[in-house]
């Protein structure tokens, strides 16, 4: 798999770096014990050399002052302790020379230098304590150029000069040597790092090949895949190849390219369905505000009515009650006339603000329905008897058709006798206002699926299709029933309709134009109430 090949190639690169630490942390160790070396080497080369020029400093002073007795002894003590200074760095350094020695050659020149440094440290001891005894000395030229040799060349039977020139020699070899082993040992470092170096990077400019080359194909599939989902093309798929991981990115990039084909199908059908909704919204807002402008013009309409429908009993008693002051007395018979001519026109006008108020009580009227329990064949003959007196007064013919099912049937029926005879009042005006005198009205009797079922039937005007869906709305009036009777208030059927609902009832109007109206209620028996 990919990944084994990638943690394998990683390996390889650490175990590398790790090799390449280690190589230059060992080779920068001999290269620093080989600069320490030269370093220790050319400081004692240094200190020999000091120790020669002291030497030499403190000769011309002993010679100075024997012949002139005129050089300050702080300059001799200050030589001496200095020389006993380089001694001491000396032994120090020969010490780390020793230490820092690796094979029998140098461990013989450090002896040697051993051996010299400490003739010269008994030499020097022995020149202090002659340069001390010669303070008072007088001497004459030669006995003084005698004394400084033996002083300073030939002390004690050595010859000093020659020692410190042997041990000068001995360490300016050393030290030379010491550089030139340094030299090597860095020179072998830098070969040592660079042939490191450059053995890890070809080996990571191979592994990395390797790599790229097995990854190459399987990204190039990945960017075409995200180029074609960021186009929008969610039906892209990538092939499912090359090594388990790789199989598994394109698997999840192509359930990723379906869920989102899936989301965005899902959204086109969403926004389908928005605008649908917003077309339907739109259309019902457009159909309300046809209704609310059909209101409005019912609503002016409506007052129209309303104040001549009040107008026209007002107006009527107060000309009646004017006629009956005008003029001479009357006698009392013409009196009761007048008023009762007023009192039908105030009837009148209870009448219609009587409707008007149970209109506007709407729902909350329910409460005034006095609901009772009355025997169905009572009703149906209080509602024929109405019926019959209604037409004698008209002068109209009704024709009845009573079920005898009705006038043998022993239930009853909740209702409110005087709201379910105003409401067939509404209907049976309806039926005679609308229709000639000359017609008969036929009225039906009925009980049909445990229902008491009543209806007239004129032949008068009728209403047209596209009027049928409105009958029944408050304030509205047909074009035919308008140039009929101009009065009315378009509130009968309305005021109808809700109180047999307020029964549990049901009404329904059937009608052909200019061939008559046939309006039905039904209302359910008691204990068949829906």
């Amino acid at each position: 798999m990919y990944r084994n090949r990638l943690l394998l190639s990683f390996g390889l690169l650490v175990m590398f770096c790790i090799v390449q630490a280690v190589a230059a942390f060992w080779t920068s160790g001999i290269a620093a014990y080989h600069v320490e070396r030269g370093r220790v080497s050319n400081q004692m080369l240094a200190e020999f050399i000091a120790l020669g020029a002291d030497k030499q400093r403190l000769k011309v002073w002993l010679a100075q002052y024997l012949l002139t007795n005129d050089a300050p002894l702080s300059e001799r003590d200050r030589l001496l302790v200095q020389m006993e200074h380089i001694l001491s760095n000396l032994q120090s350094l020969l010490v780390n020379d020793q230490l820092l020695s690796d094979d029998e050659q140098d461990y013989q020149e450090v002896n040697r230098q051993i051996r010299a440094l400490s003739i010269l440290e008994t030499n020097i001891f022995a020149l202090k304590r002659s340069l001390l005894d010669k303070e008072s000395i007088t001497l004459s030229e030669a006995e003084i150029w005698r004394l400084l040799i033996q002083t300073f060349d030939k002390l004690e039977g050595l010859d000093l000069k020659s020692l410190i020139a042997e041990a000068i020699e001995l360490q300016r070899q050393r030290a030379s040597k010491a550089e030139s082993a340094a030299v090597d040992a860095l020179s072998k470092v830098r070969t040592i790092v660079l042939s490191l170096a450059v053995f890890g990077s070809i080996t990571a400019v191979l592994l990395a090949v390797l790599l790229l080359r097995a990854l190459y194909s399987p990204i190039t599939r990945l960017l075409e895949g995200t180029s074609a989902v960021a186009s929008g093309n969610f039906t892209h798929r990538i092939a499912e190849l090359d090594d388990k991981e790789f199989r598994n990115v394109a698997t999840s990039f192509n359930t990723m390219s379906a869920a989102l084909e899936e989301a965005r199908q899902a959204e086109l059908r969403h926004t389908l369905e928005i605008e649908q909704e917003v077309s339907s919204r739109t259309a019902q807002l457009k159909h309300a505000l046809e209704q609310l402008k059909q209101a409005e013009a019912q609503q002016k309409q409506f007052f129209a009515d309303v104040s001549h429908e009040l107008r026209t009993p007002a107006t009527a008693i107060r000309g009646e009650a004017e006629i009956g002051l005008r003029g001479k007395d009357k006698t009392a018979e013409e009196y009761k006339e007048t008023l009762k001519r007023i009192l039908d026109a105030s009837a009148a006008l209870s009448g219609r603000i009587d409707d008007l108020l149970l209109l506007i009580r709407g729902e909350n009227s329910m409460a005034l329905l006095d609901v009772q329990s009355v025997p169905l064949v009572e009703v149906a003959t209080e509602l024929v008897s109405k019926a019959q007196r209604e037409a004698k007064v008209q002068g109209r013919e009704l024709r009845l058709h009573f079920d005898d099912a009705v006038e043998m049937s022993e239930h009853c029926i909740r209702v409110d006798m005087g709201k379910l005879l105003q409401a067939w009042q509404i209907l049976f005006d309806n039926a005679v206002r609308y229709s000639p005198a000359t017609t008969a009205l036929d009225m039906v009797v009925s009980i049909s699926n445990n229902q008491f079922e009543v209806s007239i039937t004129d032949y008068g005007i009728g209403i047209a299709d596209y009027e049928l869906n409105s009958v029944f709305d408050r304030y509205y009036r047909g074009d035919n029933a308008r140039k009929l009777r101009p009065d009315g208030l378009g509130i009968g059927l309305s005021l109808a309709k809700y109180l047999i609902e307020q029964h549990r009832g049901f009404i329904q109007l059937k009608s052909r134009l200019h061939q008559g109206t046939t309006v039905m209620f039904r209302i359910g028996l008691e204990g068949f109430l829906p």
